[in-house]
């Protein structure tokens, strides 16, 4: 299996994003925070074969309108992004160029 790594910024946007909705629904922050992070998981042995977006290759989770957008090297898998997909295009480009960097 491969090595799958999470950049210290996209944990603070999965923590926002886990806030947010707990603020909606108790426990429904938690269902969130569980959900993605079996996607992610799932990257240790599903990588590379998703499309290309920005740079980058972007998963979209089985049950949220996010986008996990990761990087590969011969060895390890690194979550660059989790990108709320409902947003302009454009803005989402921005971030996965700044985060690609």
């Amino acid at each position: 299996m491969r090595r799958v790594l999470v950049l210290a910024e996209v944990a603070e946007d999965l923590e926002a994003a886990r806030d947010f909705c707990e603020g909606i629904a108790p426990a429904f922050g938690m269902h969130f925070i569980e959900s993605l992070l079996a996607d992610i998981g799932s990257l240790s042995v599903s990588h590379g074969i998703l499309t290309s977006h920005f740079g980058c290759h972007r998963k979209p989770p089985t049950y949220f309108p996010f986008g996990i957008y990761y990087v590969e090297t011969e060895t390890e898998t690194t979550i660059v992004g989790l990108l709320d997909l409902r947003r302009e295009p454009g803005w989402s480009r921005k971030e996965i160029s700044h985060a690609g960097k």
